[in-house]
């Protein structure tokens, strides 16, 4: 009997001791997931919205992109800013480049605390990146009047631009991302090379929006899920 007695006064601290276990397991659970611990905090709405765009989506931008071109030119020609950058290198490349970098290369960025340097660091990739491309073609090693420097450049800027997000996003760098940005750049490359040997503005603009929506199609097939 006294040992029967005793197994109710056992088995309530057994029980209390599990109860604080398990709460303490719940405690570490739930401060664990806040931004205090240094994990990535909920993304807002809006970039939840955007990281959840589908390839029509994101077709979309790139094409607005590209046609910022026509936006660029009037109001450069309207106010006569016709200032360079860097050298003989107009400030106008540099706009069509940042707006690229936000509509086409920003959307992937992962939210986290730091989204606020992720999204300017893609702005200045894309500046850069289209920068140098321009260069190679104008006072690259290869004549302007051949396709080399168009496709060379092409296809090296896309190249750029695919392991730039993946590297900013962040986002799992696979040789299929590679082999997508390479075909997409050397085709848009040659686009845009037909577009400047016509002449006119309007084919200025489809050069860089053949270029432009094949490197999204190719991040958009290439690119994986942030790496945890």
């Amino acid at each position: 009997m006294p040992a029967a007695r005793a197994l109710p006064i056992l088995r309530a601290p057994t029980a209390g001791v599990a109860q604080l276990v398990e709460q303490s397991l719940r405690k570490r659970e739930v401060g664990g997931s806040s931004p205090s611990t240094g994990t990535n905090p909920p993304a807002s709405r809006f970039w939840r919205a955007v990281q959840s765009l589908t390839l029509p989506g994101k077709l979309i931008l790139a094409i607005f992109s590209a046609s910022a071109y026509w936006l660029i030119d009037a109001l450069g020609t309207g106010f006569e800013w016709d200032t360079t950058i860097f050298g003989h290198f107009a400030w106008q490349s540099h706009l069509l480049a940042v707006i690229f970098g936000a509509l086409v290369m920003a959307p992937y960025a992962a939210a986290s605390r730091i989204l606020w340097l992720r999204i300017p660091a893609m702005w200045v990739a894309s500046a850069l990146i289209y920068f140098y491309a321009i260069q190679f073609v104008v006072d690259g090693p290869f004549s302007y009047d051949t396709l080399s420097p168009f496709l060379i450049s092409g296809g090296g800027a896309a190249l750029l631009v695919g392991l730039s997000v993946a590297m900013l996003a962040p986002r799992r760098i696979s040789w299929r991302l590679f082999a997508l940005c390479l075909v997409a750049g050397v085709v848009g490359g040659a686009a845009f090379a037909e577009s400047v040997w016509l002449g006119s503005d309007f084919e200025v603009v489809g050069g860089h929006l053949v270029w432009q929506v094949l490197v999204c199609l190719a991040l958009h097939l290439g690119l994986r899920r942030a790496s945890a």
